[in-house]
């Protein structure tokens, strides 16, 4: 599940902050010079970050039919 920190990770990667809740007023980067994303821009992220955790298995998947090992095989492999 991603969440609303994972959102402004991805929007802000090099600030550092502290957040109180999931909502932009429990926000505080460290540096004020900072500006905060708006909530649209969250939002949009939110739902980006979704869309590619989910097609995650889907890109799995065709990884291991194009190697032809199954799901354990490659687990012995990266052991």
């Amino acid at each position: 599940m991603i969440t609303f920190t994972d959102a402004i990770v991805e929007l802000r990667p090099d600030a550092q902050f502290v957040c109180y809740g999931q909502s932009l007023e429990g926000l505080k980067f460290d540096d004020s010079s900072i500006k905060k994303p708006t909530q649209k821009e969250v939002a949009d992220t939110i739902k980006a970050l979704e869309v590619k955790e989910a097609a995650k298995p889907a890109a799995k998947s065709a990884l291991l039919e194009k190697l032809g090992i199954s799901a354990d095989e490659a687990v012995l492999l990266l052991s």
